[in-house]
């Protein structure tokens, strides 16, 4: 559960908003401004303003404070450009991960994987037009972990001797 934690954090991190038309984009709860979400801004919580889009700030092409509990925000908000909230397209989210901003297998797999050193014989392992068994076979023998009778037995998962079964 620890883990899941942890990617989702990372997620929220690179997850935002791009604004169309401000008609399904939470005030508090979603990320559209540089500060992240303006719930996390506050000691508070929100009760009159709980469930307000950005379409319910503005009024004509400005920002307009309709209710004083958005105050202690409500300096992030004016330094954001307003946007045309008569335009044609809907909210989006982008991820900052990739210069499209649109999300990516290969974008999402080097946010949550383990960054470690590139192994020494990585190119002797793996290249093109080779067997992605052998290659697998070569790097568990190269890393003294191949299911011989002397491994399995060293880790308990057999008994007996540790003998070779052809020769003896």
């Amino acid at each position: 559960m620890e883990v899941d934690c942890q990617l989702k954090f990372k997620a929220l991190h690179v997850m935002a908003k791009n604004l169309g038309n401000d008609h399904n984009t939470s005030i508090w709860h979603d990320v559209w401004l540089p500060v992240g979400k303006l719930l996390n801004q506050i000691d508070i919580v929100p009760s009159i303003t709980a469930h307000w889009v950005i379409f319910n700030i503005v009024s004509d092409d400005r920002w307009c404070l309709k209710d004083g509990e958005l105050l202690p925000v409500w300096h992030h908000i004016q330094q954001r450009a307003v946007l045309d909230i008569h335009a044609q397209e809907m909210d989006t989210w982008c991820l900052s991960l990739t210069k499209t901003s649109e999300f990516t297998f290969s974008s999402a797999w080097n946010l949550v994987r383990h960054h470690g050193e590139k192994f020494p014989f990585f190119n002797l392992i793996w290249y093109p037009n080779h067997s992605p068994k052998m290659s697998l076979c070569l790097l568990r023998a190269l890393k003294g972990k191949l299911p011989t009778r002397s491994f399995l037995k060293s880790h308990n998962i057999i008994d007996g001797t540790d003998t070779c079964t052809l020769c003896n």
